[in-house]
């Protein structure tokens, strides 16, 4: 994801959930929903290219929570 995509998802979570992207690591759902309003069918593209970025970290419980709240 390139800085314009960054920048459109930020501002969106901020204008609908008044939260950053630091905070989606406590409420999932609502960067999901971001993710799925901006991106569409691409979504699950999205998530895999998240799971791919996290690595070696995806093996952390929280990390594989996080991405499995993303793909419910």
């Amino acid at each position: 994801m390139g800085k314009p995509e960054y920048e459109k998802v930020a501002s969106k979570l901020e204008k609908d959930y008044n939260c950053y992207i630091p905070d989606c690591h406590e409420n999932p759902e609502f960067l999901k929903r971001v993710l799925q309003d901006i991106f569409g069918d691409a979504y699950d593209d999205i998530i895999n290219e998240i799971r791919v970025e996290l690595g070696e970290f995806i093996s952390q419980k929280y990390f594989d929570d996080f991405i499995k709240a993303l793909a419910r």
